[in-house]
């Protein structure tokens, strides 16, 4: 009883039914558990290979503070589908922990990385105002300040050996979900963020075949 209040409170239920909301959640705890087991198999990997080489930490702090800022708003707004998707946003967590663990060992100048991505905690604000104008165009700034240098590193060093492939995908699989959904609650900001996060990972995950593709060349 106490969950089916719950469902229909929310924006999905109250907006079309409880039949599409199921849906809806069913598809969001697929996606969202595709990514979860993402997450633990990137912190694995940094940790089976003792080195963060190759990974930026604003990349991942931005993720972190993306993905609990779109928790807050999904809370504020009652809809289910971003609560749910957003809590594995904490998976970042040990990832982030691992990754300056090993970082500082190998780079001192990694400091710079340390003091900018605190910063980064303005994506939060941002996402709480996301139905308006500046904020949005705010919040693909800061996604291209904190993405991009992840890519030209990639770019930069030709090393991918740190970089678990399935977390690239899972979060293509969650963008392009993330659009989906909000063209079907008809939310701009949701629909601007995940188009413009879709097109970065486009560009990530194509960049990453590419040198996979050089250092294993077929024969």
């Amino acid at each position: 009883m106490y969950f089916e209040n719950l469902i229909k409170q929310t924006i999905e239920y109250q907006g079309h039914g409880s039949t599409q909301t199921i849906i809806t959640l069913i598809i969001v705890l697929i996606v969202t558990a595709f990514q979860a087991w993402a997450l633990i198999r990137q912190n694995r990997r940094i940790r089976r290979n003792e080195s963060g080489a190759s990974l930026k930490l604003p990349f991942f702090s931005f993720q972190l503070f993306y993905y609990s800022g779109y928790f807050l708003y999904g809370f504020l707004i009652h809809s289910g589908a971003l609560v749910i998707n957003n809590v594995v946003g904490l998976l970042f967590i040990p990832v982030i922990i691992s990754l300056i663990k090993y970082r500082i060992k190998e780079n001192g100048s990694f400091r710079k990385e340390i003091i900018i991505s605190p910063f980064l905690i303005i994506t939060i604000p941002i996402i709480l105002f996301v139905n308006k104008n500046w904020s949005l165009l705010a919040m693909l700034i800061v996604a291209t300040f904190a993405i991009m240098p992840q890519v030209r590193e990639i770019e930069k060093t030709k090393n991918v050996n740190n970089i678990e492939p399935w977390l690239i995908i899972s979060f293509l699989a969650n963008s392009v979900a993330s659009l989906g959904y909000g063209i079907w609650i008809n939310s701009l900001g949701l629909i601007i963020s995940s188009s413009g996060t879709i097109l970065v990972i486009a560009i990530f995950m194509a960049l990453y075949y590419l040198v996979l593709n050089k250092k294993n060349p077929k024969e």
